[in-house]
Order: C-alpha cells, then structure tokens, then sequence
C-alpha cells in the first residue's frame, strides 16, 4: 500500500532525494505511489537480465552476464539497475555491500547459486536480507561440496519456486522436506542423488510426491550406480513400471501434458508416466 509520503514538505522531499542512494531512491517512489516524492527529477532504471557475483579474494565483485563478456558495475555508480536474473559464484552473503546494493534493486526470477563449498545455516534468511527472493520462480544450485542443504529454509525463503535444479548432497528426507515447505507446486525438479540414497526411496512415497505438484511437472532424478548393484536397480524398475507406473523408453523430449518421472541412471534415462488412475 502506498505511504503518503509525497505530502511532505517540497523541501524536505528534496532533501531525501538528495541523501538517498540510487536504489532508495526509485524504492520511495515505488512507496509513494508516483514520481512527485523525489523532485525534481525522476529517477530512471535500466532493466539488466542477469548480473553475476564472483569471489576474489574474498571480496565480491560484480559484472554482467559472463567472465568473457562483462563489464564492471562500479564504474557505472551513477546508473540504476533492476536485475531479473541473478548468479552467484561462490560469493559469501555477507561480501555483497551496500555499496553493491545502492545501484541495483533485485527482483530476480531467477537464481543461480555456483561452486559454493558450504551453504551455512540460515543462508536463505540472509540472503532474503541482500536479494528479495520472494518473486524467485527458479532456482539452480550446483556443484555444493560438503553439506546438506537445508531444504525447509530454502522453499521457505522462495515461496513461488516452480522450477528446482540441485546438483548436491541432499538428506534422506529431501521429499518430505519439500513437501512440508513448498508454498508453491513443482513445474520441474531435477537432482543428484547418492545411491544410497536412490536405494531408499519407496516407489510410493516417490508416486504421492510426483501426485503433489503440477499436472504437467517432469521430475528427473539422477544417479550414478555401481556396476555390481545393477541387478537391484533393474529389479526395483520392474517393480515401479509393473505396480505403480507404465514404462516407456525416452526418445524425444517433448512436453507432455501429465506427469513424468525420469531416472538418469549413469546417464540413461529411463521414463515413467502417472497413469491417469492415480491422478
């Protein structure tokens, strides 16, 4: 709802508007509701797709789009970006300024989190505190070394998430974490599992899950099996295509109008579809 903040005083609007950093700037007119709350010039706002975050040092710099097509955002102070897609390369939350932060407003749809050894506990929180995240409808984390991410606080903080790409360690608990903290349904999911972890799923749990989300969603589930467990993964695909699922080979991809399962199992990939029973 908007503040009246544009009936204050001339005078005092224009003090505000000369204290204020570019991004405050553009936020009060957002609060106000109209251009009048920073005389006496508009501020503008150029709309930038994607804007990356990389760590040197320990210090985070920014760029646009990639290494070898980018250039500095802090030679360019005086200008005003609106980021609609943002990528972070093993950037510390609490490295990303103010500084950094006075000539962008993030309202990204999309997220990228790269290289990262360790995602720490409240990571989401923190981050809502820097980047909103509130508007983000997709999310790629990959490549996270060591820990388990904490999935109840990342659905938690990303209420709109729709499509998640994971290439990392996940607890044992990862469907019903997701189950229990999604705001929104999955149009995709994509993510790396163990095979231990892939050894314990239950074919039922994994039904009710893909029964929870989009109608049109596509979940991929990837795994890398050992050449002695084979005899068990064939033995466990018999029993989800003969009990649960009808079976069929993978030749295209297309986008199908049901939901589909998907084991990339040392890369093959191997389709399942929802009977229309089970919906």
């Amino acid at each position: 709802m908007p503040y009246p903040i544009a009936k204050l005083a001339y005078g005092l609007r224009c003090r505000l508007s000369e204290l204020a950093t570019l991004s405050e700037r553009y936020r009060l007119q957002e609060a106000a509701g109209n251009k009048d709350i920073c005389p006496p010039k508009l501020q503008a706002i150029h709309v930038k797709n994607k804007i990356l975050y990389f760590s040197k040092n320990g210090k985070a710099f920014e760029t646009m789009f990639h290494y070898y097509y980018a250039y500095f955002l802090n030679i360019m102070a005086k200008v005003l970006y609106i980021c609609l897609d943002v990528k972070l390369d093993n950037v510390p939350v609490e490295s990303i300024t103010e500084d950094m932060l006075a000539h962008t407003v993030f309202r990204p749809h999309t997220l990228e989190l790269y290289n990262y050894d360790d995602i720490p506990a409240n990571f989401f929180a923190n981050l809502q505190s820097k980047i909103l995240l509130t508007e983000v409808t997709t999310l790629t984390v990959d490549r996270i070394a060591s820990n388990r991410i904490d999935l109840c606080e990342l659905f938690g903080h990303i209420p709109r998430l729709e499509t998640f790409t994971f290439d990392g360690v996940v607890s044992k608990t990862w469907m019903s974490d997701i189950l229990k903290s999604q705001k929104s349904k999955l149009r995709s999911l994509d993510v790396h599992l163990s095979f231990e972890s892939f050894e314990e799923l239950k074919a039922e749990e994994l039904v009710d899950f893909i029964k929870a989300q989009m109608k049109s969603c596509d979940i991929n589930i990837r795994v890398k099996v050992r050449r002695k467990k084979r005899k068990s993964i064939r033995a466990w695909k018999l029993f989800l295509s003969e009990m649960l699922l009808p079976f069929l080979p993978r030749t295209e991809d297309i986008q199908l109008p049901y939901r589909e399962l998907v084991f990339h199992l040392n890369g093959n990939p191997y389709s399942f579809y929802l009977p229309s029973q089970f919906e």
